[in-house]
């Protein structure tokens, strides 16, 4: 027998026995089990990884899950920072800067800090709210103005890793 006939003596089979005076009995199990292929069915893909998105990143999501979990299990910000500024990418080093520029201006939102933007904040600082870091951290977040601001800026290492200290500095000077 072929793929065909198979399917058409199964059909035969299915269409027989639903139109018999004992139909009404494999209707419901029909149903029955069609509900229980339906829970296995969404049970074993939320069990699953996605398997198209492993396919396609391979072993670099198994490095990404490690990282993410390391940098939650630190709980710690600006680990991350260091994380991305050791990378040898320097998109990862842009994406420090942008992402200590946030964790500043939030602090600086926690300090009631008025103004809407970080720029408005840094300008309603006093000079001694700082601890002499106003002019170091203007600097941080021209820099990063420049990134987000300018196409193509390109930023070194050393450069990045300072403007992030900067940052980081303000605003462990800024929580005292």
């Amino acid at each position: 027998m072929d793929l065909p006939q198979i399917v058409n003596f199964i059909h035969n089979l299915i269409d027989q026995a639903y139109h018999s005076h004992q139909g009404a009995v494999i209707r419901w199990l029909f149903i029955l089990y069609t509900v229980v292929v339906i829970i296995n069915i969404v049970i074993i893909i939320s069990k699953t990884p996605n398997l198209l998105t492993y396919a396609y990143y391979g072993n670099s999501l198994k490095q990404k899950k490690r990282r993410s979990q390391k940098h939650r299990a630190s709980g710690n910000a600006w680990d991350a920072l260091q994380f991305k500024l050791n990378s040898a990418n320097s998109d990862n080093w842009k994406l420090a800067i942008i992402e200590a520029d946030k964790l500043f201006d939030q602090a600086l939102i926690r300090a009631n800090i008025s103004g809407t933007t970080t720029g408005e904040r840094l300008k309603n600082l006093v000079p001694g709210d700082l601890d002499g870091l106003l002019d170091s951290v203007w600097e941080a977040h021209r820099m990063r103005n420049n990134i987000v601001h300018q196409p193509g800026f390109e930023i070194d290492n050393h450069l990045a890793r300072k403007t992030v200290k900067n940052f980081q500095d303000a605003t462990k000077a800024l929580k005292k």
